[in-house]
């Protein structure tokens, strides 16, 4: 933590006025650059050296210096473009810098950074050197589609928490990516602690945990539902965390599916939770006693359906859909 504290480099992009790439990495123009364009491509969290990189970081690190690459030698049409990662601060932070160099360059290694433009060359605004970031959004011809992806969009603008668990990642140095395991096994914690827990079915504990799980099972819908329709939504990472969060979200369905029953009809835990695990898995008949419970089987039925569905689309993308960062 010393050396965070002590890290120059952590808070010189907010004074040049970075753009941020991605959750991990920013680009800027260097601090010293005259009139030949210079830019620095930043990790956002501090670390040491490359070795030290996360497997999110790393992955997408190529990427990244490919683009900066193809960037700048489009701007220039310069002869190439030159990356230096030599970290020489104290303490180290990961930083890379491109430089385009010309025919008319006399190079040398670590000169270049000290070289004019030639005489030649038309001098590039400072303004022009970053790459454009405005995101190339495909309208949805689909008013049902955009319908939809707004309901979801505001439903997980309400989910408090998940901010929160990315802020706390950040500020102790862990993955930002980890954010989603965290909370779908916290919120499962919940819902299977209270299950086996709370005693008394007509507990008010119990009514307040089944109202908090009205309210996770909505934000799993909309989730879900904006990973499958939103065009401009942001790539999933990973193909095999996807299917393993789907998993968990269907067994937190099913808890707190138990848990409902069990407020509603005062039934045994192993009873509410074989038809709450028969309904989901879509295995078992809809109840006829209740109009509560009815609507509470329609409920979960849906979401494990809709969560299925993901699944199988998810699967299906995975040859070709470049909302993957492993398929492109």
């Amino acid at each position: 933590m010393k050396d965070i504290a002590n890290c120059s480099l952590c808070e010189l992009p907010k004074t040049l006025k970075a753009i941020s790439l991605d959750t991990d990495w920013t680009l800027n123009a260097a601090r010293d650059a005259l009139d030949r364009p210079w830019l620095v491509l930043q990790t956002k969290r501090h670390v040491k050296s490359v070795d030290l990189l996360n497997n999110q970081e790393a992955a997408s690190l190529g990427f990244h210096i490919q683009n900066i690459s193809s960037h700048l030698m489009r701007l220039t049409q310069a002869k190439q473009i030159h990356v230096y990662q030599m970290n020489e601060a104290n303490p180290g932070h990961v930083h890379f810098h491109f430089l385009p160099s010309f025919d008319s360059d006399e190079f040398q290694p670590r000169t270049l950074l000290d070289l004019p433009l030639p005489s030649k060359v038309i001098a590039f605004q400072k303004s022009d050197w970053l790459p454009n970031q405005t995101p190339t959004s495909q309208h949805e011809p689909s008013f049902t589609v955009r319908t939809l992806v707004q309901i979801s969009k505001g439903i997980k603008a309400l989910n408090f928490i998940y901010p929160l668990i990315q802020k706390f990642c950040a500020r102790v140095g862990i993955d930002r990516g980890y954010a989603a395991e965290i909370l779908v096994t916290s919120s499962l914690c919940l819902w299977i602690t209270s299950f086996f827990l709370i005693e008394n079915a007509e507990s008010p504990i119990l009514l307040g945990v089944s109202a908090l799980g009205l309210l996770r099972i909505l934000d799993i819908n909309a989730t879900q539902i904006s990973i499958i329709l939103d065009r401009n939504a942001r790539i999933l990472k990973s193909f095999e965390r996807s299917l393993v969060l789907a998993f968990l979200n269907l067994t937190e369905i099913i808890f707190v599916s138990s848990i409902w029953n069990r407020a509603i009809t005062s039934e045994s835990r192993l009873s509410s939770f074989a038809s709450s695990f028969q309904v989901a898995t879509n295995r078992g008949e809809f109840s006829e006693t209740s109009r509560l419970l009815l609507l509470v089987d329609v409920s979960v039925t849906i979401s494990s359906v809709l969560i299925l569905f993901i699944v199988v689309a998810t699967v299906l993308g995975r040859i070709s859909s470049e909302r993957f960062d492993e398929s492109k």
